[in-house]
């Protein structure tokens, strides 16, 4: 049976709620791999260097997705891109965007269980490459600016849960509609920032200047609570896909509205592009996200990316076509 490594980062969310819980997924896993949680940086630094050593062929990650890129970023610098582990979800965190869009669902020993079932039978897990994207350096695969920045700041201030960020976005969405009688949200999370974007793809260049509520860049088919905004991403390694709104009021509201909700993803406000290369330009010097981390955009400049492709593996089918 191949190596098997788990790493647990003990401030998941499933870890908060439950102090047991590590000790469950320990004593699921006995003696068929090792087990280690993580608790800093130098932590997760070490023992990614020590399952490379070890041999370990398969590295499974307890927590979400702040906790998955950060984790991939150590093993990536152990490994080194050539020999680089096949990566297990184990879900576990307040987001879980990632493991989401490769249709794994369930608490963390629930998904270790039937990962254990897989290679009781000697049956090969289901595997699925997924490219990543780097922003400044820093790897991951959903990124944003504006709006999605100050939506994230305001959920970390109110730290509900995802369901309950989920209310909320859809109450700025209403409030927006409504011309601002559901609580005037809207208005300051929306508000328009100046942006330019230089981005390449198939060999051409192009510049654009615009003035936008959100930008967001991915390299992942689904948006949070399973929202395929970028489809052709489930097929694809070879780029990113990006959208930018432009325009504001209510026609922008429900263009943004529509495009989550309906197969048509580009309408009048919201425009759309393929790269393998995006610099953005923040003239505010605004802050980004990425993963749900909220970075400094080094004196407005934001350099993204293709990073290296993972494969991921999963007991429960293929869901990316790559």
């Amino acid at each position: 049976m191949p190596g098997i490594g788990i790493i647990s980062n003990p401030h998941a969310k499933v870890n908060r709620n439950d102090p047991e819980h590590n000790t469950l997924i320990w004593y699921v896993l006995g003696n068929r791999g090792r087990f280690e949680v993580t608790g800093s940086l130098d932590d997760l630094g070490r023992v990614c260097q020590s399952f490379q050593e070890r041999g370990i062929d398969h590295v499974a990650i307890v927590g979400g997705d702040g906790t998955i890129t950060r984790t991939l970023t150590a093993i990536l610098r152990s490994y080194g891109e050539e020999s680089l582990p096949r990566i297990l979800l184990l879900r576990g965190g307040t987001v879980n965007v990632l493991a989401t869009n490769l249709g794994i669902y369930g608490q963390p020993k629930d998904i270790l269980s039937d990962i254990l079932d897989f290679f009781h039978s000697n049956n090969p897990l289901h595997e699925m490459k997924v490219r990543s994207l780097t922003a400044n350096g820093e790897l991951g695969f959903l990124l944003g600016t504006g709006g999605a920045v100050r939506f994230l700041e305001a959920f970390y201030a109110n730290k509900t849960s995802a369901w309950g960020a989920g209310a909320f976005f859809g109450s700025v969405l209403l409030d927006g509609l409504s011309g601002g009688h559901f609580g005037g949200k809207f208005e300051s999370l929306a508000a328009p920032e100046p942006l330019e974007l230089s981005y390449s793809w198939n060999g051409a260049t192009e510049t654009v200047q615009t003035s936008t509520t959100v930008l967001l860049a991915a390299s992942i088919p689904k948006l949070p609570y399973g929202l395929e905004y970028f489809p052709d991403l489930a097929l694809r390694t070879d780029c990113g896909e990006a959208m930018y709104t432009v325009g504001g009021g209510r026609g922008l509201v429900r263009d943004i509205a529509l495009s989550l909700l309906s197969k048509q993803k580009s309408h009048k406000n919201i425009k759309k592009f393929k790269f393998d290369q995006l610099d953005i330009t923040l003239p505010n010097q605004s802050s980004f996200t990425l993963d749900g981390e909220i970075l400094d955009s080094k004196h407005g400049k934001v350099k993204v990316q293709l990073g290296p492709v993972f494969r991921f593996c999963s007991p429960y089918g293929k869901i990316l076509g790559t």
